[in-house]
């Protein structure tokens, strides 16, 4: 698991809230006053690979390390999101499996899952920025996999639909396998020499 902290729907034609203010509230946190928080809504309309046969939810939303919701395809998840020194924003992960340029630094796992942290440049129109997962460069970069559109909700707040790019330039692992700690495991040998340079994707 990526853990990245720190879906094809056109966008609603919903007009948008009179006062925006109304959904945009003020913390009242002793320790973060006046800190801005957003409803954000986020459906996946992402299919789990028929080659990744134990993959039950296919994208998972990160809030925090410690906070994430797992969605199956055409689920969706509301969540009040707090703005930090890095802005209003949050983790978006496709739980396929993919090589990593090394070993992921904390489960030492070769295959992964693949994130990327959505940053919301704006509020008041949603727009927003996709940058690579936070806190491991080696990550698989969700980027490749996933395309993402936003609009106003009809409460206010963002909503972020999350689909499958149709021809991705990232390729999951031969037979969706995963997650390749140990070169003995079944369809990891070619990790014996510390590279997947060579391991096989379900592209060669």
């Amino acid at each position: 698991m990526v853990l990245t902290f720190c879906p094809n729907e056109p966008p609603s034609t919903l007009e948008p809230p009179t006062s925006f203010s109304d959904h945009i509230k003020r913390s009242s946190a002793a320790s973060e006053p006046d800190a801005v928080t957003l409803d954000v809504t986020v459906t996946a309309d992402v299919e789990a690979l028929q080659t990744c046969v134990n993959e039950d939810h296919p994208v998972t939303v990160f809030y925090s390390a410690h906070d994430y919701v797992n969605l199956s395809s055409s689920q969706n998840t509301t969540h009040s999101i707090t703005q930090t020194v890095a802005g209003l924003h949050f983790g978006i992960q496709v739980n396929d499996w993919y090589w990593r340029s090394n070993a992921n630094p904390y489960t030492g796992q070769w295959s992964d899952n693949a994130g990327m942290e959505v940053i919301i440049k704006d509020p008041s129109t949603c727009a927003f920025e996709l940058t690579p997962s936070w806190g491991d460069s080696g990550a698989p970069d969700a980027r490749e996999v996933l395309g993402l559109t936003s609009s106003m909700s009809a409460s206010g707040g963002c909503s972020f639909t999350v689909t499958r790019k149709a021809n991705s330039s990232l390729h999951i692992t031969k037979d969706c396998v995963g997650p390749c700690i140990e070169a003995d495991e079944k369809g990891v040998a070619c990790i014996a020499g510390g590279s997947t340079a060579s391991c096989p994707t379900d592209w060669n």
